[in-house]
């Protein structure tokens, strides 16, 4: 399974004179530590995902698309944008990522860094790259102390030069996302720009418990999941499509919660420190999906999480692939949570990054790419449950993805959503 993703965040120069402000008082940021929580990560990706399903600029439910983006990815571009700015752009920023000042975000940022850094150097199981890269016209000062602190994301580029500063972005995310995403921007999306914000990741990681390709089966999926089978065998009904189905019964750790009105599962990564998690809606339909979304808040997954216990399982799992891009929906999506001043050349406040002439948001890039197959370790396709011989076993529980379904991403160490998407419409997501 791979994850592919990259988020940017193009700032576009005004007329408009700074006023004349810096990142902090203080210069030097000491790590105090990996910090276990990072619920404003969690929050603002679940709110910004409810906005992008229900919302009516996006409404992805209604138009019955699939989704996927990476609400870390995001949350991190406009971190970088919220150490720049000032006035009520910082208000507006810091109330919607749910951050408490820039000298605690950047010590979590930092630490979070060193973890991963510290997982790569003990040899995870799994690949996990993310980087955020903050480019600036090299004729443009830049305030000392903003490089200082911000030391490993600056870049310089010529922004005079398109051509020039698109491939070096590019370039970044490419090697980055190891070569999935080769082009993320044209020249003409660097018109006028000054600065760029970017974050880019990738992931690649391997099933624990790996699915057997000689159980994967053609079988039905109900893109309408008001629509019911109908039909001859081997015919899907009008609505309906056949998937690669990826099928294996083994010991899963499930919950049902009334909460969110969804079955939880979870499916692990080998070494144990991410997961991807398959929530399917209680009820079908679109009324029921919906019910889903809107109670979908960290208190609710969390206490879903705890009621989680080892079940003997029949999972089945399309095969699929994914790629989503956000420019439009994801903008609207950012305004209706309230951050609206970045956009405006009249009121954004970017004075904290340089003396220069006023910056507005002007562009906003999303590009998320996933491939979910049948990928394990040797190992655990071969493991086996062991059942007493003396009791009569207890039929397995029946977790069935045949209808759309939410799935995310999640870094157990530190309790943060890295990715999340939907499938519900099996043209969109070509299998291979």
């Amino acid at each position: 399974m791979r994850w592919i993703l990259a988020a940017v965040v193009v700032l576009g120069a005004s007329v408009w004179e700074a006023t004349s402000q810096c990142l902090t008082d203080e210069d030097r940021i000491k790590i105090l530590g990996v910090n276990q929580e990072l619920n404003e990560v969690v929050d603002f990706g679940l709110e910004l995902y409810k906005e992008l399903e229900l919302g009516q600029a996006t409404s992805y439910l209604a138009t019955g698309r699939n989704l996927f983006f990476s609400p870390y990815s995001v949350w991190s571009a406009l971190v970088l944008a919220y150490f720049g700015s000032g006035g009520t752009t910082e208000a507006e920023l810091q109330k919607a990522l749910g951050v408490v000042d820039k000298i605690n975000i950047l010590t979590k940022m930092r630490a979070l860094e060193l973890t991963y850094d510290l997982r790569r150097s003990t040899g995870s199981s799994y690949i996990f790259n993310v980087a955020n890269r903050f480019y600036i016209d090299a004729a443009s000062p830049v305030r000392k102390c903003v490089k200082n602190i911000l030391f490993k994301e600056i870049a310089e580029t010529d922004f005079r030069n398109t051509f020039v500063a698109a491939n070096d972005i590019n370039e970044f995310v490419s090697e980055t996302t190891q070569g999935n995403i080769p082009r993320l921007l044209e020249e003409s999306d660097l018109r006028d720009a000054q600065m760029v914000l970017v974050n880019a990741a990738f992931f690649k990681g391997i099933w624990k418990y790996s699915f057997l390709s000689n159980d994967t089966f053609l079988a039905p999926f109900r893109a309408d999941p008001s629509l019911s089978f109908q039909g001859g065998a081997g015919t899907p009904p009008n609505g309906t499509g056949m998937v690669s189905m990826m099928n294996q019964t083994a010991s899963f750790k499930y919950a049902d919660s009334k909460d969110l009105e969804a079955q939880l599962l979870e499916l692990p990564y080998e070494g144990g420190a991410m997961s991807m998690f398959l929530m399917l809606p209680n009820e079908e339909g679109r009324s029921g999906f919906a019910r889903t979304v809107a109670s979908f808040s960290s208190a609710a997954l969390s206490k879903a999480m705890r009621t989680m216990k080892p079940e003997t399982v029949n999972l089945q799992l399309p095969r699929f692939n994914m790629s989503v891009e956000l420019i439009d929906e994801l903008e609207a999506a950012l305004k209706n949570l309230g951050i609206r001043n970045v956009f405006d050349p009249e009121h954004a406040d970017f004075s904290a990054f340089a003396p220069t002439p006023r910056m507005s948001v002007s562009k906003t890039v999303h590009k998320a790419f996933i491939e979910v197959n049948e990928e394990g370790s040797e190992a655990a396709a071969a493991t086996v449950l062991a059942v007493n011989i003396r009791t009569r076993p207890k039929p397995p529980l029946s977790f069935v993805c045949d209808r759309p379904f939410i799935f995310f991403i999640y870094d157990n160490d530190t309790e943060n959503i890295l990715f999340l998407g939907v499938f519900r419409n099996h043209k969109e997501a070509l299998d291979y």
